[in-house]
């Protein structure tokens, strides 16, 4: 995704937001939730990929 473009995006978003109950650490602290929550899916992937490898791996020797 371009930089640049989620940097506009999100410029015009704040100043179009106004909503005083929900602050900017707010939205930002759930979208740290959600790229955690990303990256916790994907190192599973990878491990359970890696297992599932070298089981069939181990299969053929």
């Amino acid at each position: 995704m371009n930089n640049n473009r989620l940097k506009h995006a999100w410029e015009q978003q704040k100043m179009n937001f106004e909503d005083p109950l929900i602050s900017e650490d707010d939205i930002l602290s759930i979208i740290h939730q959600e790229f955690s929550k990303q990256q916790k899916l994907q190192r599973l992937l990878y491990n359970a990929s890696s297992v599932i490898f070298l089981l069939i791996f181990c299969q053929t020797c």
